[in-house]
């Protein structure tokens, strides 16, 4: 996992911004206390400050001439303080946004010839690889045409049929670097025999590694079909129980909303109990005869 690096210049002038406020507290007690900053710093601002918002809400409300009466001393002193103290910050943020804005800049600048550079090492590669392959093209114009490949063939055929498998390999191995390297009509001699039977064990090796290979590619290729059948099967089984299932619940269903069409209607629910609430009333009302002979 990349860890990207700590942002020690935006650490910094966030530092330096938390400072400044302190720092214009400071500013604005000595205006307070010095009389030089509260004539010429502090008053002439915060009256200015004071006419303008005075001005623009007596307009939105409709107050038209109406005279402004300036601050008194206190008050104005304590206004461009504030405005002095808010001054300060805002000068300081400002100054830490610019210079964020030219270290940006600065970074922008960098990042872009570092990509230039890249790209020059880009070019210069991708000419380098033309000549390679133009040099590849003239080995490959150099090699033998379509028709001594034929020829070739020809002569490997003949052989084939009278010789040994080590031989002929030796033979076709021979000829190629004979015709390569521009000899033709170069006899090639035959391999003793140690050299043969040598080459032999070597090609009979590779053959069984290459077989072997080949079966264990076959057999993972079996495998691979018979667990790809295996999980058909299985998909297969659960969306038929799926099915089941479903028709399982569509039965249930309909014998449900069969029951709910028989089942009596609300009115007739309702006169029902009715006629029970009678029934009880007449029940609860004792009879005329054992209320006079209790009189008696």
């Amino acid at each position: 996992m990349v860890v990207g690096a700590f942002p020690m210049a935006k650490l910094l002038y966030l530092g330096i911004r938390q400072v400044s406020k302190p720092l214009a507290n400071r500013i604005k007690e000595a205006a307070r206390r010095s009389e030089f900053f509260k004539t010429y710093i502090c008053l002439p601002p915060a009256q200015l400050y004071h006419w303008v918002e005075m001005r623009t809400k007596m307009r939105i409300m409709g107050f038209r001439g109406t005279v402004i009466k300036p601050l008194n001393e206190e008050a104005a002193a304590e206004l461009g303080a504030e405005l002095l103290g808010e001054a300060t910050i805002f000068i300081v943020g400002g100054g830490c946004l610019v210079l964020e804005y030219w270290r940006h800049q600065a970074q922008q600048r960098h990042k872009e010839e570092e990509q230039r550079a890249a790209w020059n090492a880009l070019q210069d590669e991708v000419g380098r690889l033309a000549l390679t392959l133009e040099a590849l093209q003239a080995q490959v114009q150099v090699a033998p045409p379509q028709a001594a490949l034929e020829e070739l063939r020809a002569e490997v055929r003949e052989h084939s049929s009278e010789a040994s498998p080590t031989s002929v390999y030796h033979w076709v191995e021979m000829r190629t670097k004979m015709r390569i390297m521009g000899f033709r009509g170069t006899v090639i001699k035959p391999l003793n025999e140690e050299a043969a039977a040598e080459l032999g064990a070597e090609l009979l090796g590779e053959a069984t590694i290459f077989i072997v290979g080949g079966g264990c590619l076959v057999l993972e290729y079996w495998r691979h079909q018979a667990q790809q059948r295996h999980k058909e099967e299985e998909q297969r089984a659960a969306w038929n129980a799926l099915q089941d299932e479903v028709g399982r619940l569509a039965l249930t269903l309909e014998a449900l909303q069969a029951q709910v069409q028989v089942a009596p209607p609300q009115a007739a629910l309702e006169e029902l109990r009715a006629e029970v609430r009678e029934v009880r009333a007449q029940l609860a009302r004792p009879a005329p005869q054992a209320v006079s002979s209790s009189k008696m």
